[in-house]
């Protein structure tokens, strides 16, 4: 736990950081799960170039052995993207990467306050923001 003046500092930046931590450890999870569909991919393209030794079946161009690379890799791909467990990998990957994100978002808010600049929040929220949505324009014209 954090304890002096600047404990709500080192809160943040611990929670940051243990966010950092949980998004490396999704992502090498993610990674792994793609490395997997990687290795299956080629296990189908050697599967289907040997179904296509025979004589006569033999591939005549690069563009068929280039079209079968794809259709090994695709189905491969989608038998490891519509598992379970590809859903779960990558929701817990992108809900990690969203907390880091908004981790360092309040980071940056919190810098650009102490120094006077506006952050993001008080733009949005500045009443000519407002009117800028509502016409579509900046508001400012540019003509001579």
């Amino acid at each position: 736990p954090a304890f002096g003046f600047a404990r709500e500092h080192q809160e943040r930046w611990q929670a940051l950081a243990q966010a950092q931590l949980d998004y490396q450890e999704k992502s090498n999870a993610y990674n792994a799960l793609m490395a997997e569909a990687t290795q299956l991919a080629f296990r189908r393209f050697e599967d289907k170039l040997a179904e296509r030794s025979e004589p006569g079946r033999q591939l005549g161009t690069a563009r068929a052995l280039f079209d079968l690379w794809i259709d090994a890799a695709e189905d491969a791909y989608a038998e490891i993207a519509l598992s379970p467990r590809f859903r779960e990998t990558y929701g817990d990957f992108i809900n990690a990467q969203m907390k880091v994100r908004a981790g360092l978002q309040r980071e940056v808010e919190q810098y650009c306050g102490q120094l006077g600049i506006p952050t993001r929040t008080e733009i949005d929220s500045a009443p000519f923001a407002s009117m800028r949505s509502s016409t579509g324009t900046s508001g400012i014209s540019m003509s001579r």
